[in-house]
């Protein structure tokens, strides 16, 4: 049973890539910059679940679409998107198309 011990920390290995993916698409401009303090992380992980905070707008959505596809693809961890949900956070006047 010692696997019960080491999985949170495989899951950690794995998963580490999916946050070097949206820094990269950050640091090379293909997702627009969020205003958060450095603290602040882009990408939230908890056990089995994510958040990402992007800016309300189609391209942003689409880009973080195509990461998780390819995210997905390299590792096998395939985030189902059709229980995935985008929530939008002190931005209601902003309509987002279905992306």
């Amino acid at each position: 049973m010692e696997f019960l011990y080491v999985s949170p920390m495989l899951f950690t290995s794995v998963i580490d890539p999916l946050h070097w993916m949206f820094a990269k698409a950050h640091a090379d401009g293909v997702l627009a910059p969020l205003n958060l303090p450095p603290s602040n992380p882009r990408l939230s992980l908890h056990a089995d679940d994510a958040a990402l905070f992007i800016t309300p707008m189609p391209e942003d959505v689409l880009v973080t679409k195509q990461l998780l596809l390819q995210f997905g693809a390299i590792s096998g961890l395939v985030a189902n998107l059709d229980k995935s949900g985008l929530f939008k956070i002190r931005c209601d006047n902003i309509d987002l198309p279905n992306c």
